[in-house]
C-alpha cells in the first residue's frame, strides 16, 4: 500500500515564504514602534500637563511671554533716550561708540599699586591718570597731593563722556524704565541685549569719576554720579533675564566704591549720609532674584517646544551652553528629530521639576534672607541627579544639563549684593551717630530709632550683622560658609570662605 504524498502543487515557493515572513516581521516592527510612540507620547503629555497644572495652581508663570514688561510712554521712560535708542532693539551700530561713548576708557584696567585683595582700598587715581594718558613707565607718586593732582587730570580726561552722562542725567528724572528689547519668542536665546555691556561701562566710569570728584573735594559732584548710578541700577529692576540681573548686581558694586571712599575719608555731609542711607536700603536683590529665575525656567520650557517644532537644533543649544560641536552633530540632530513627541514633554517636566526642586529654594525675598546650607545641599544633589542614569536622553534631562544655571552661584551673588547694601546703609548711620554723639555706638541696636527705623540684619540665615566698635570699626557678615571668623575675610573680597567685611583699614 503506497503512503500518502504531500500536496506539493499548493505549497508556496521558498522565496514567497521568505517574503511573507519578512512582511510579517516588518508589520510587527511597525506595530511595535507605533505602539511605543503612542504610549510615550501619551505618557509624556499626561505627565507634563499634570505637573504644569500643579505649578500654575501654586502661582507659577511658565509662559515666557508673560514676563515681558509692558510698554511705557517715552516721557516716563528713563531708557527712552538716544543713548539707548540707537542700540535697541537690534545690535549696536558700528559707529555708536564714536558718537556716544569713545572706547578709550572701556579697555583700561589699571592695577592698584598697593593694598590687599581681601579688603577695600582707595581708587588708585595715579594709576588711572597714567592709563588714560597711555603712560606705562614712570615712578608712581603717592600721598594726598599726588592723588588730588591725579584726580584733576582724570576728570579732565573723562570730559569726553560728559555729553552722554548729561543726557542720562536728564532722563533720570523720569519715574519708570523699560529698555526697548525685542522679546522674540521664536528665538529666546537669540534675544539681543547690547545695552548690558554699555550699562557696565557707564557705571564703571561713573564710579571712577565719583572717586576722582571726592579726591578733588567736590562731594556734590560725586553725589550726582552716585545718584545716576543708582538710577541705572533701579532701571534694571524690571529686566527679566538672569544675565540682566547679574549686570545689575555688578553695576551696584561699582556704586559702592565711592560710597565707601567718602565714608572712609569722612567727606559726606549729614544730608548726603542720610540720602546715601536711603539709597542703600532701597534695593531688594534677594526678592528680585525670583523673577529672573522663573524667567529662566520659562525659557527652558519654551526651548523644548522650539526643538519639537524644529526651530532649534541640538547643536545650536550645545553651542549656546558653551559646549564644543561634536563631529556627529548632524547625527545628533537627526536622532532628536526622530524621538517621540512625548519625550519633549518629559524634557519640560524634568526641567521644571529640577528647577523647582533645586533652583528656587534657599532664599526668602520678603525677609531678605539666604541660606547657604540649603543652596549648597541643592547644588550637590543637583549634580548627583543630573549625572545619574545611563544617558540624559533616556532620563529626559538633556535641557537641564545644557541650560540650567549653576545652583548656588546666582544665590551667592544675590546674598553678596544685599549684604553690601545693608552694610553701606549701616555704615552711613554709624557715621551720623558719631557726628552727633561724638562716638560710635557700643552696639548696632543703639542706632534705632534715631538713625534707622530697623537695623538691617545679616542676609546669611537672617542673623544679626556683626559689629566691632573699636577703631577701625568693622561691620561683617559671617559670609557664605556661615562661620563667624571674628571679622577675618577670606583671600579675596567676597570670598566663599571667610567673613564679608566692611571696614576702613589704615585710613
Amino acid at each position: 500500500m503506497a503512503g500518502s504524498q504531500p500536496d506539493m502543487e499548493n505549497a508556496p515557493p521558498p522565496r514567497a515564504r521568505k517574503f511573507g515572513v519578512l512582511l510579517f516581521c516588518l508589520a510587527l516592527l511597525v506595530t511595535l514602534f507605533g505602539a511605543f510612540y503612542f504610549i510615550e507620547n501619551w505618557r509624556g503629555k499626561k505627565k507634563w500637563e499634570a505637573y504644569k497644572r500643579q505649578l500654575e495652581a501654586e502661582g507659577a508663570k511658565l509662559d515666557l511671554a508673560a514676563f515681558v514688561p509692558p510698554a511705557i510712554r517715552d516721557e516716563q521712560n528713563f531708557a527712552a533716550t538716544p543713548f539707548f535708542d540707537d542700540m535697541l532693539p537690534g545690535p549696536k551700530p558700528a559707529d555708536w561708540n564714536q558718537r556716544y561713548w569713545p572706547e578709550t576708557f572701556n579697555h583700561l584696567n589699571p592695577q592698584p599699586s598697593s593694598g590687599k585683595q581681601n579688603e577695600r582700598q582707595l581708587t588708585d587715581l595715579v594709576a588711572w591718570r597714567m592709563a588714560l594718558k597711555g603712560e606705562t613707565n614712570g615712578a608712581a607718586q603717592s600721598g594726598p597731593d599726588a592723588r588730588a593732582k591725579a584726580a584733576a587730570e582724570v576728570l579732565a580726561d573723562l570730559k569726553v563722556y560728559e555729553a552722554a552722562l548729561r543726557e542720562l542725567r536728564a532722563a533720570s528724572a523720569r519715574p519708570l524704565a523699560r529698555y526697548d528689547i525685542h522679546y522674540n519668542m521664536e528665538n529666546p536665546w537669540g534675544i539681543l541685549l547690547p545695552h548690558l555691556l554699555s550699562i557696565k561701562q557707564v557705571t564703571r566710569l561713573l564710579s571712577v569719576r565719583a572717586c576722582a570728584e571726592l579726591a578733588a573735594g567736590n562731594t556734590e559732584g560725586a553725589m550726582e554720579d552716585i545718584r545716576l548710578m543708582m538710577r541705572i541700577v533701579d532701571s534694571m529692576e524690571s529686566e527679566v533675564f538672569l544675565i540682566n540681573y547679574l549686570v545689575r548686581v555688578a553695576a551696584f558694586h561699582f556704586t559702592l566704591q565711592p560710597v565707601w571712599e567718602g565714608l572712609a575719608l569722612g567727606q559726606w555731609s549729614d544730608a548726603q549720609l542720610a540720602e546715601l542711607q536711603r539709597m542703600m536700603l532701597r534695593p531688594n536683590f534677594v526678592e528680585d532674584l525670583e523673577m529672573p529665575l522663573q524667567t529662566e525656567r520659562a525659557a527652558g520650557i519654551l526651548t523644548a517646544d522650539l526643538l519639537l517644532k524644529q526651530r532649534y537644533r541640538m547643536d545650536m543649544l550645545t553651542a549656546l551652553s558653551g559646549g564644543s560641536q561634536p563631529s556627529y552633530a548632524g547625527l545628533k540632530n537627526a536622532l532628536f528629530s526622530l524621538i517621540p513627541r512625548g519625550w519633549y514633554r518629559m524634557e519640560q517636566f524634568e526641567y521644571a521639576r529640577l528647577f523647582q526642586q533645586f533652583m528656587l529654594p534657599g532664599f526668602d525675598g520678603t525677609n531678605r534672607v539666604v541660606s547657604p546650607a540649603v543652596v549648597e545641599s541643592n547644588q550637590k544633589q543637583f549634580v548627583k541627579v543630573i549625572d545619574s542614569g545611563w544617558t540624559p536622553l533616556l532620563t529626559h534631562r538633556v535641557l537641564a544639563r545644557l541650560l540650567m544655571p549653576a545652583v548656588g552661584h546666582i544665590h551667592r551673588k544675590a546674598a553678596q549684593a544685599q549684604t553690601a547694601a545693608h552694610q553701606a546703609a549701616i555704615a552711613c548711620a554709624l557715621e551720623r551717630h558719631r557726628r552727633k554723639h561724638g562716638n560710635y555706638p557700643n552696639e548696632l541696636a543703639m542706632l534705632a530709632p534715631e538713625f534707622m527705623t530697623v537695623v538691617p540684619h545679616d542676609v546669611i540665615a537672617g542673623k544679626p550683622m556683626h559689629y566691632k566698635s573699636a577703631k577701625p570699626i568693622a561691620l561683617y557678615s559671617v559670609g557664605w560658609d556661615d562661620k563667624d571668623n571674628g571679622g577675618t575675610p577670606g583671600k579675596v573680597l567676597w570670598d566663599e570662605r571667610g567673613d564679608w567685611v566692611w571696614t576702613y583699614p589704615n585710613l
